[in-house]
């Protein structure tokens, strides 16, 4: 049971027990009060009498006024002046002499005998009972204390049992979350916190499950980055050092070949300038930093700066580009340019990659009419995109079957993927293997 549930409940409990106790008591006192004691009219008694009544309806009513102020268990005798049976709801009285009667019963009846005086010539007998045992037990419910203490006795038992289920039920689970949260924070994220029950707190350990499986995947996803990154970074680090002490000790004397490690170790220089751009950019992703510099950009002139390279660079890598950006002047998009330039770098630089020589790239942007958002679509006729390998092509350091023989660390796509999320535009890849990939990403204003 939830924890709020159980304070419902104790709360109910404090409303609801003293209720039902006093409806109960009130119910009691009604079934033994005057009010159930019930006597016959006049008429009807005159009629049930054999034997003439010295006793008018005046009279009578008064006997009946007197009566109504007694206990409904009351049980009665009425005689006349002549010692003659009036009127009795005892079942074993047969008109015996009424003192051998109550001496015979009176260990177990408290007995009262009243005179009621109708005039000087007329009077009454009215001789009452109650049985001892129900006297003593019912003058106790007309003790208010006595009333009080119950209601405060119950309580008491009542909300002691609810306060301790609750309190154990909150401190077990505390307990339990204290240490494992210590473990964690000392860095062992292996232990799986295990809470029986169906409170808040267990559903907070659930939570809290989710949150270390996610840290443990992190750190091993951080830990792979770091080694694949350092393996990455090594690589191009010792080839500029082999080459660069080639010329140094004078081993390449041929100028020709002295052009030709020149010419390695700037290319090599650039490509740890890539993966260093690549590294600040992720870094740089995971942090709110960038969002501090997000504005309202006028796209069609932020893609026209972009595209203006894009010829030159097709034309040094055998490809041709075809460029159609069909957007009004005045449209702009809350960005982070420098990250969105990088998304459109990554995206086209895959597809200058992946595509065959003397292939074609095409870069298209227009506006949705059902949407009226920004379409940006970058499209190759390369070797396309296995279908094993589709749902992991954004993922961190994953890098397709196609992509083994080229360079890279796999961030581009990673990037990519980030930087769309994180400002909440949509991106969409229909491939084909042998026919190319075509990327489809919708900008919001």
């Amino acid at each position: 049971m939830k924890i709020k549930s159980q304070f419902h409940l104790l709360l109910a409990g404090i409303i609801i027990i003293p209720l039902i106790l006093v409806i109960s008591i009130l119910s009691q006192h009604y079934a033994n009060s005057s009010e159930r004691l019930i006597l016959p009219g006049y008429d009807e008694l005159v009629r049930n009498l054999d034997k003439e009544l010295h006793l008018d309806a005046k009279s009578w009513q008064f006997i009946q006024e007197k009566l109504s102020r007694r206990s409904a268990d009351l049980e009665y005798l009425i005689f006349d002046n002549n010692k003659n049976l009036v009127l009795t709801n005892i079942q074993n009285f047969s008109n015996q002499d009424i003192f051998e009667f109550i001496y015979s019963t009176g260990k177990n009846y408290f007995y009262q005998i009243d005179t009621v005086y109708i005039n000087e010539k007329d009077s009454f007998f009215v001789i009452t009972r109650l049985p001892k045992a129900r006297r003593l037990s019912f003058d106790k419910f007309k003790n208010p204390f006595f009333i009080l203490a119950i209601i405060l006795i119950t309580l008491l038992i009542f909300c002691s049992i609810m306060v301790f289920l609750i309190t154990r039920s909150i401190t077990k689970s505390v307990t339990l979350l204290d240490d494992c949260t210590k473990r964690m924070a000392s860095g062992d994220l292996d232990v799986e916190i295990e809470a029986k029950g169906s409170n808040e707190i267990v559903s907070l350990t659930d939570s809290l499950n989710k949150m270390r499986l996610a840290l443990r995947e992190e750190e091993i996803r951080r830990s792979r980055f770091i080694m694949g990154l350092s393996h990455d970074l090594r690589t191009p680090i010792a080839l500029i050092k082999g080459y660069a002490e080639a010329i140094s000790d004078g081993m390449v004397d041929d100028s020709t070949m002295r052009e030709k490690s020149v010419e390695i170790i700037i290319n090599k220089a650039d490509q740890l300038n890539e993966r260093i751009d690549e590294l600040i950019d992720f870094v740089k992703l995971n942090t709110n930093e960038w969002r501090q510099s997000l504005q309202q950009k006028n796209l069609k002139k932020v893609l026209n700066e972009f595209c203006k390279r894009l010829p030159m660079d097709a034309q040094l890598l055998n490809r041709t580009v075809e460029i159609d950006i069909n957007l009004p002047d005045d449209f702009t998009v809350h960005m982070d340019e420098s990250l969105f330039l990088r998304t459109l770098e990554n995206l086209t630089n895959n597809a200058f990659r992946y595509t065959n020589d003397n292939g074609c790239v095409k870069i298209k942007s227009f506006i949705d009419e059902k949407t009226k958002f920004a379409v940006i679509i970058i499209k190759d006729d390369g070797q396309g995109i296995n279908k094993k390998d589709l749902p992991f092509i954004f993922d961190t350091l994953y890098r397709g079957t196609n992509s083994r023989r080229e360079d890279g660390k796999g961030l581009g796509l990673s990037i990519v993927k980030t930087v769309v999320d994180s400002h909440g535009w949509k991106l969409d890849v229909n491939t084909q293997v042998g026919k190319g990939s075509e990327f489809v990403l919708q900008l919001g204003m």
